[in-house]
């Protein structure tokens, strides 16, 4: 009649046999078996096909990136829905796991190249350089 459901007490341990780890919010499982969760190991293998491909991208190894990647996806999608943008202005709405300013500029200049997409030099008002990408010509007249 009260039957306790299971994750209903955070004492539970993780239900992976053997673990006697304890899962933090009344997850299933712990922190070390979380690719036991349904649809996790498939997210874990995007993420590690998103971080592949990445740093194969950001060695300059243009022609090795994925054109139907999750990147380049995200770049086209901000694209659509934004039109042209400043290259800092991806690199504030898209998180690239890469060190340094300029590295992550060369990696998105990069994805540009292999896209095909427009990207156009410009100074600024005090003489800073920029590049500003266009989405994809076909898509430029259709809006």
């Amino acid at each position: 009649m009260n039957a306790k459901r299971r994750g209903s007490d955070p004492r539970d341990p993780c239900l992976f046999v053997g673990c006697g780890n304890i899962p933090t919010g009344r997850k299933p499982y712990c922190i070390e078996h979380l690719d036991r969760i349904p649809g996790a190991a498939d997210l874990m293998r995007e993420v590690e096909r998103r971080e592949a491909e990445i740093a194969r991208a950001a060695l300059g190894q243009w022609r090795h990136i994925d054109t139907a990647g999750s990147v380049a996806e995200e770049i086209l999608d901000l694209l659509r829905a934004e039109g042209p943008l400043r290259v800092t202005t991806i690199l504030s709405k898209i998180v690239f796991d890469v060190d340094g300013e300029e590295q992550r500029r060369t990696l998105v200049l990069g994805y540009c190249r292999a896209l095909g997409l427009a990207v156009e030099a410009g100074r600024d008002d005090r003489g800073h350089r920029f590049e500003v990408v266009s989405p994809p010509v076909q898509e430029r007249r259709a809006s």
